[in-house]
């Protein structure tokens, strides 16, 4: 039998452009232990890749999902409550605000 782990991490990074305007965006990353290890490493990172100045501040909600396989059947055991919460920097609070009011989720894959 394989087991597969896998990660998923829903919310916000708020980043601020080379002109010192700041702005935000709503992401879902899956990615799997390695990634989600260097994420938690260093969480303030520009994972669109837009070339911001600085990403400011960052907050996601980890879940988690093992999945067993064989050759006849898999079987996923997935966490439906976040199994910790990942924060980092000094939010704007007005982007902040606006991000939860206005969520427009990025899937990314890490």
């Amino acid at each position: 039998m394989r087991k597969e782990t896998k990660y998923e991490m829903v919310g916000i990074i708020i980043v601020k452009d080379w002109y010192g305007n700041s702005g935000y965006a709503n992401i879902c990353i899956e990615t799997d232990q390695e990634g989600y290890e260097r994420i938690k490493k260093d969480p303030l990172q520009d994972y669109l890749s837009f070339g911001v100045a600085k990403v400011t501040y960052c907050e996601f909600e980890v879940f988690k999902e093992i999945i067993y396989r064989t050759p006849k059947k898999t079987i996923t055991v997935a966490h439906n409550e976040p199994i910790e919460t990942i924060t980092s920097g000094t939010p704007d609070t007005e982007i902040y605000q606006t991000a939860l009011e206005y969520p427009n989720y990025v899937k990314i894959k890490y």
